[in-house]
């Protein structure tokens, strides 16, 4: 009897893990590539980042949202998704960040879309207004890398 209270408690755990396979998604950058403003000749210039992003794909904690984007060392979503996957394996999320993942190549697009057409050359943040910015605050970013299941 014993063994067979073993075997089911496996069965049920196994059962357990299968069910969440493919909740959640580790999402590895691995190019950086934007733009960053040089203060000494008052211009934009293109730049290469470090890819030490990483980002967790996960189903969402928040009504109406299908998934979040957050990265880690993170606590708040960059990123949410109020759809599910396509048929084609496509995620599209949206927020502070813009998020893009395609499950079936597991590859991912992120992008940073704030400053440039944004900033404001003799402007400061005021109270009333916390996404003004003065030029240059903001570095824009796409960044691409691969994803795999947790």
């Amino acid at each position: 009897m014993r063994q067979y209270t073993i075997i089911i408690t496996l069965l049920l755990s196994l059962l357990t893990t299968a069910s969440y396979a493919g909740d959640s998604y580790l999402c590895v950058t691995e190019k950086v590539t934007g733009f960053i403003y040089d203060k000494a000749i008052g211009d934009w210039s293109v730049t290469s980042f470090n890819p030490d992003r990483q980002y967790v794909v996960s189903r969402a904690r928040a009504d109406g949202v299908a998934w979040e984007v957050v990265q880690v060392g993170e606590t708040l979503p960059s990123a949410q998704c109020k759809s599910d996957f396509s048929s084609a394996g496509n995620l599209s999320c949206e927020g502070f960040h813009q998020f893009k993942m395609n499950r079936t190549n597991q590859r991912f697009l992120h992008a940073y879309l704030m400053g440039y057409w944004s900033d404001h050359s003799n402007e400061t943040r005021t109270k009333g207004n916390p996404f003004l910015f003065k030029e240059g605050e903001n570095t824009p970013f796409v960044e691409i890398g691969t994803c795999r299941p947790l």
